[in-house]
């Protein structure tokens, strides 16, 4: 980060003056949580870990490939499939090395070290690399209570060997704060916050049959390339279908609520289905027309 010149906003400067200690921080979505945490671990043996395997992968692919930090490992139970999509070399090997706990950083699933707090058996191995290393657990929110028993347990083994954590997240419950202050953990605690609103929600009172006409009265034009006797190359998507819906008549559709029975692959008009509630339909005709 300091080859890209990398200016730290209030967050990550907390992140990085408090790298000796526990931390606990709240953080708004999009303040830059990931680097907070790399600054943090200073360079320090770290497991970063996340909910989804998908947000792992980001993860994985935003600090080797955007920070450019080569000693970085992938660790979940489908992460061969994911190196092996991404052509990585000796991807076996690097899979082998992350469950090894070879590399300075692991990115990795909550459920790759931390059953290591039920004691099975070999779980020595994980639990003498944590007494060394700084775990980083991000959006604490989103595991369900038995799974941030486990985590909390998990945190206060660690902290009784002198390994360090950090929990960032955008929405902290309370009594998780509470909890491990009831343990005796000490760690530093901080908030935030941006004040950029970042949803808008309106409200509109209308009747579902008065949705229902006015969907079936209109209809919107998609174009697609089309070869010889009117054969399109590909099929039209509910996205576009939507996005044109959005353009031509200012309508919001959620592309999920579309359902189109049959693939679309030729010109022609079409009676599209938008699920308006559980048992409700509404029909808006689709006119493809080729460019």
């Amino acid at each position: 980060m300091n080859n890209q010149n990398f200016k730290l906003n209030d967050l990550q400067q907390f992140a990085k003056i408090n790298h000796n200690k526990n931390v606990i921080v709240i953080g708004s979505t999009g303040m830059g949580k990931t680097e907070a945490a790399l600054l943090w671990s200073n360079h320090d043996k770290t497991f970063f870990t996340l909910p989804l395997r998908i947000s792992i992968n980001a993860i994985y692919d935003r600090i080797k490939e955007t920070i450019e930090y080569e000693h970085v490992g992938l660790l979940h139970s489908t992460a061969i499939d994911y190196l092996d999509d991404k052509n990585e070399e000796n991807e076996f090997e690097k899979i082998e090395q992350a469950r090894n706990l070879y590399e300075k950083i692991t990115t990795c699933t909550i459920d790759q070290i931390f059953p290591f707090v039920f004691k099975y058996r070999g779980y020595e191995k994980i639990y003498a690399t944590l007494s060394y290393s700084k775990v980083v657990i991000d959006e604490i929110q989103a595991y369900s209570p038995e799974i941030v028993a486990v985590i909390l347990k998990g945190l206060q083994m660690i902290n009784n060997l002198n390994g360090q954590f950090m929990v960032m997240t955008a929405t902290l419950p309370r009594i998780y704060k509470d909890k491990l202050e009831e343990m005796g953990i000490k760690f530093e605690y901080n908030e935030f916050i941006k004040n950029t609103i970042r949803h808008k929600i309106q409200l509109v009172e209308s009747e579902i049959n008065q949705d229902i006409e006015e969907i079936k009265e209109k209809s919107i034009t998609v174009k697609i390339q089309a070869g010889v006797e009117g054969r399109v190359f590909g099929s039209i998507s509910s996205k576009e279908i939507a996005l044109e819906a959005k353009k031509q008549l200012g309508m919001d559709i959620d592309k999920k609520k579309i359902v189109i029975p049959d693939a679309i692959k030729s010109l022609g008009t079409y009676n599209v289905n938008i699920k308006l509630h559980k048992d409700v339909m509404a029909t808006l005709a689709v006119k493809v027309e080729a460019k």
